[in-house]
C-alpha cells in the first residue's frame, strides 16, 4: 500500500490535503453513552440515585435523606424500618397501624380474671 502524495503551496506532503477533513471513525456507533443511563429513580423525590448516597428497603432503591415513614415522616434506617405492603413505616407508626387492637392493660383489672 502506497501513500498518495499531494502538491502543496509549501512542498510535497504525505496524505490528504490540508483542507480535506476525514473523521477518524467512517461510521456511526450509534447514540452516546450517558453517564447514569442504569440508575433507579427515588420512588419520594423521583431523582436518580447513585450508588454512593442509595438505601434499599422494601424492595425500591431512595436516597438515604428520602427514606422516611410514610405516616410521621421520621428517618429510617435498618433498625427502625417496618414493612407493610412495600410501605415504609417507623415502629411507632406501624404497631399504631398494623399491631394488636385495644388498650394494653385494659384486661387487668377485670374481676374474675
Amino acid at each position: 500500500m502506497s501513500i498518495p502524495l499531494t502538491q502543496s503551496a509549501t512542498g510535497t506532503r504525505y496524505g490528504a490535503a490540508l483542507g480535506e477533513a476525514r473523521p477518524v471513525v467512517s461510521h456511526s456507533t450509534g447514540s452516546p453513552r450517558k453517564w447514569g443511563g442504569n440508575t433507579p429513580s427515588c420512588p419520594k423525590c423521583g431523582k436518580s440515585v447513585y450508588f454512593a448516597e442509595q438505601v434499599k428497603a422494601v424492595g425500591k432503591t431512595y436516597h438515604r435523606g428520602c427514606l422516611r415513614c410514610n405516616e410521621c415522616n421520621t428517618l429510617l434506617d435498618s433498625t427502625r424500618l417496618r414493612d407493610h405492603d412495600g410501605v415504609p413505616l417507623c415502629g411507632r407508626c406501624y404497631n399504631k397501624l398494623h399491631g394488636p387492637q385495644g388498650s394494653g392493660y385494659a384486661l387487668l383489672g377485670k374481676a374474675g380474671g
